[in-house]
C-alpha cells in the first residue's frame, strides 16, 4: 500500500497566453496507422487509429506536438516540405473520409475537406505550394492550395484512375501512372497540355522515385521492380515473397522493401547502379510483434505496432531501442464523495481531496489543499466505480465492481483506511451495468437477468430475466429496460410495473438502446440508441414523453454506430450532456444543442457533480469542465508505473514530485522561450516538496 499527500497551499499563475506547451510524453493509445519523416526539422510523424497525430523528436524520442485530428482512425499522412504542417486523412472506413491540414508549428487546424474516400495518393509538391491527391474515379487528380486549401483549377479534365504522380521540381508538370492500363503520361500542371506518354506493365503499386527521378522503385506482385519513367521500360527486377512494401531512402537514395508474413516482418535494402538491382546483405533487425509501419531516414529506421508504440532502429544492427510507448494506465472508474474525486485503473485506486473539489466552485489559483491517496485496486480488470449515498443525515460509499464481468463481487471501498468490504448479496453473477436510484440497486448481470435490489437489507425486491437487455432505469415504481429489438414487433424499450409484473411496450424508432437516463422531476426519458435508415445505421438520441413516454422526438444523431456514446443527466438543471459523435461533450437544454470547448481527446464516460463535468477519455485519461462557467480546467493522467500528473488548460501542471516530471515534455514555441525557461518554470509549487510515499 502506498500513500501521497501533499498540500497545495499557493499557486501562482501567469496571465495571459503562454509561449509554450507542456506535452505528456504517451504514445498512441491504439496502432499506429501512418509515419512519415520531417526531414527538414528532423522530427517523426506519427498518426493512429486513436485519431491523434503526434510529433517526435528524432533524437531523443521527446514529444514536442500533440493533437487529436479526429475521433477516427489516421490513414494517411503527408508532411509539408519547409512548413510545419502535415496533411492528414482520418476515417471510419466507410462513410466518412475527411482530410485535414494541421500547422502542429501553431498547433492550428489550417482547413479541412470532405473527401468521397480514403485518396489512392497523397503528397505535397516539392516547393510546399499546393497538395495533391488522387481518388477512385476518371477524373482522379485533385489539387488544393497548400495554405488556404482552395481547390486549384488543374488538369480538370479526366483521364482515368490514378495511382501515382510525381511534381517535377519546378512544379511546373507532373507524372502520372495508371495501373489499371500501365499508362505513364506527363503533364503541364498549369495549362493541362500532355506532354509525353508511355506504357509500362499495369498493376505496380507502392511506387517511389529514385533521387535522379529517372527511374522508380515499386511492387509487381511479389517482385521489386525499378521502371524507367520515361519510357515505362522495367529495368530490374528482384524476387521477394510476401513483399508489401516499397520505400525510397532519401537521405541516401537506397530501396527498401518491406515483407510480411503473419506477424513476421522482414526488410532487405537495395541500390539501383548501371541499371542493375544490388541488394546490401545487412542484418535483420530483430522487429517487435504486431508492426504497422515503418518509416526509413539515413541510417535510421522507425518501426510502429499495433500497441501504439515506436522503435528506433539504426541500419545495420539487429537491436533496436523504444522511444515510445503508452504510459497511460487507462481510467476505468470514476465516482465522487465530498470534496473528493475518486479514480479506478486495473492498478490502483487513487483519491484527490480538495477544496477545488468542495461546494462552492474556486478558481485554482485560490485551492488551499490537496490531498493524494494511492492504493493497490483490490480487483484486476476494468473496475468500475459508484457513489451510494443513503440515510438520514446521507452517507457516502464508494462501492467497486468489475466491469469486464470476469469477477462477480461488489465491493464497498472506504478511501480513508482503504477498507474493502464484499457487499453480502445473495447471488453473485457477472455483471454488465450498476445503478444506484431512490434506495435501490439495479443491477444487470450478462444481457439475460436485471435485479433490484433494496439498499436497508441488501435483499431482491424484483428481478426480471430476458434476452438482449442492454439498460434499465427505475421510473416511480417501474422499471424501463433498454434492449436490442429481437423481431419486427417487438420493441426496444419496455415498462415493467415491479408490483404486479405487468410489461408494456413503449414505442421507439430505434432497434437498439444501449443507455438511457429518466429526469423524474421533469418527467422525460432520453435513450441513446441505434436506427437503421435508408443511408444505414445512425445513433440518435431521443427525448421520450408522455403516459407511456409516447411521444418521442430525436434530439441529436451521428451517422454511423458509436456504441461508446454516453448520457448523462444534471438533475439540478436537467440539461442531458452527451459524448455522441466522440467530437465533445454536447448539451441538451430543452432547446438546443450546444458544445463545450474541447479538451485534446475524445471523452467516453461522463460523470456529473455541483461544481465539475468529468470526462474519462477514450485514450484512459479525465478531463474536467467547470460546470458554471462551461469552461475546460484541466486534464489528469495515471501513468503505468504509478506516478500521476495535472495539466490545467493554462499551461500549467502539478505532480506528485519530480519523478513523475519524466512523463512530461516542455516544448517552447521561440528560440527566446527555449533559453529563457525550463519545464519546472510551469510546475504548481507543492510547498511541503516532495511527497512522502509509503
Amino acid at each position: 500500500m502506498k500513500g501521497l499527500v501533499a498540500i497545495l497551499a499557493t499557486l501562482v499563475l501567469s496571465v495571459g497566453v503562454l509561449d509554450a506547451q507542456i506535452e505528456v510524453n504517451t504514445s498512441h493509445a491504439a496502432a499506429v496507422r501512418a509515419l512519415a519523416h520531417d526531414p527538414a526539422h528532423h522530427h517523426l510523424i506519427s498518426g493512429g487509429e486513436d485519431g491523434k497525430v503526434k510529433v517526435w523528436d528524432i533524437e531523443t524520442g521527446m514529444i514536442r506536438r500533440s493533437a487529436q485530428i479526429s475521433h477516427l482512425p489516421v490513414h494517411a499522412i503527408a508532411v509539408h516540405p519547409h512548413e510545419r504542417q502535415v496533411a492528414v486523412v482520418h476515417s471510419d472506413g466507410r462513410r466518412k473520409f475527411t482530410l485535414t491540414v494541421w500547422d502542429w508549428g501553431r498547433d492550428q487546424e489550417l482547413y479541412r475537406h470532405t473527401l468521397a474516400e480514403v485518396p489512392i495518393f497523397l503528397d505535397y509538391s516539392p516547393q510546399g505550394t499546393f497538395l495533391v491527391y488522387t481518388q477512385a474515379d476518371f477524373n482522379s487528380l485533385r489539387f488544393l492550395a497548400a495554405q488556404s486549401g482552395r481547390p486549384l483549377p488543374y488538369l480538370r479534365r479526366g483521364f482515368g484512375i490514378v495511382t501515382f504522380a510525381t511534381v517535377a521540381s519546378s512544379e511546373e508538370r507532373i507524372m502520372t501512372y495508371i495501373a489499371s492500363t500501365g499508362t505513364i503520361t506527363y503533364w503541364e500542371v498549369a495549362s493541362g497540355r500532355q506532354l509525353q506518354t508511355a506504357s509500362t506493365r499495369p498493376g505496380i503499386d507502392s511506387l517511389a522515385v529514385l533521387e535522379n527521378r529517372r527511374f522508380a522503385a515499386g511492387r509487381l506482385n511479389d517482385e521489386l521492380i525499378v521502371v524507367d519513367i520515361l519510357d515505362g521500360t522495367i529495368r530490374d527486377r528482384y524476387p521477394i515473397e510476401n513483399l508489401r512494401q516499397v520505400t525510397v531512402n532519401r537521405a541516401n537514395g537506397e530501396i527498401a522493401a518491406v515483407s510480411r508474413s503473419g506477424e513476421q516482418v522482414e526488410i532487405a535494402y537495395f541500390t539501383f547502379d548501371r541499371g542493375r538491382l544490388n541488394r546490401t546483405y545487412r542484418t535483420t533487425p530483430a522487429f517487435p510483434p504486431s508492426v504497422t509501419e515503418v518509416a526509413l531516414h539515413g541510417d535510421t529506421l522507425h518501426v510502429a505496432n499495433v500497441e501504439g508504440a515506436l522503435y528506433r532502429y539504426t541500419v545495420g544492427q539487429r537491436l533496436g531501442r523504444v522511444i515510445a510507448e503508452n504510459r497511460v494506465q487507462p481510467i476505468t472508474g470514476l465516482a465522487s464523495t465530498a470534496g473528493a474525486v475518486h479514480l479506478s485503473t486495473s492498478r490502483q485506486i487513487l483519491s484527490m481531496t480538495s477544496d477545488l473539489f468542495g461546494g462552492e466552485e474556486i478558481p485554482l489559483e485560490r485551492v488551499e489543499r490537496l490531498n493524494v491517496t494511492r492504493r493497490t485496486n483490490p480487483l484486476r480488470g476494468s473496475v468500475g466505480l459508484s457513489t451510494i449515498v443513503q440515510g438520514v443525515p446521507s452517507t457516502e460509499t464508494v462501492v467497486l465492481w468489475d466491469s469486464s464481468g470476469r469477477d462477480p463481487v461488489i465491493s464497498t471501498y472506504d478511501p480513508a483506511t482503504a477498507l474493502v468490504r464484499e457487499l453480502p448479496l445473495d447471488e453473485h453473477r457477472s455483471l454488465r451495468s450498476f445503478r444506484v436510484a431512490d434506495g435501490h440497486l439495479l443491477l444487470l448481470h450478462n444481457n439475460n437477468s436485471l435485479r433490484q435490489v433494496r439498499l436497508d437489507d441488501l435483499q431482491t425486491v424484483f428481478s426480471y430475466t430476458a434476452e438482449g437487455m442492454e439498460t434499465a432505469v427505475t421510473v416511480d415504481d417501474a422499471l424501463v429496460i433498454g434492449k436490442s429489438r429481437l423481431n419486427p414487433f417487438d420493441s426496444s424499450l419496455v415498462r415493467i410495473d415491479t408490483r404486479t409484473g405487468e410489461t408494456v411496450r413503449i414505442d421507439s424508432d430505434t432497434f437498439l438502446v444501449f443507455d438511457m437516463v429518466y429526469d423524474a422531476s421533469a418527467r422525460l426519458l432520453y435513450t441513446l440508441g441505434l436506427q437503421q435508415t435508408d443511408r444505414g445505421v445512425r445513433t440518435i438520441v431521443t427525448v421520450h414523453r408522455g403516459e407511456n413516454f409516447q411521444n418521442r422526438r430525436v434530439i441529436q444523431s451521428y451517422d454511423g454506430e458509436d456504441l461508446d456514446a454516453t448520457i448523462a443527466l444534471d438533475t439540478r438543471t436537467g440539461h442531458l450532456f452527451t459524448t455522441l459523435g466522440r467530437e465533445g461533450v454536447q448539451i441538451w437544454d430543452g432547446r438546443r444543442t450546444v458544445a463545450l470547448p474541447t479538451m485534446p481527446h475524445v471523452p467516453r464516460e461522463l460523470h456529473i457533480t455541483e461544481r465539475h463535468l468529468f470526462a474519462v477519455n477514450r485514450d484512459g485519461s479525465l478531463s474536467v469542465w467547470s460546470m458554471r462557467r462551461r469552461e475546460p480546467l484541466m486534464n489528469v493522467y495515471l501513468f503505468s508505473d504509478g506516478e500521476w500528473a495535472v495539466l490545467t488548460t493554462d499551461g500549467h501542471y502539478f505532480v506528485p514530485g519530480a519523478t513523475a516530471e519524466r512523463h512530461l515534455s516542455f516544448n517552447p514555441v521561440s528560440e527566446r522561450d527555449a533559453r529563457r525557461r525550463t519545464l519546472q518554470d510551469f510546475r504548481l509549487q507543492l510547498p511541503t516538496g516532495r511527497n512522502p510515499g509509503v
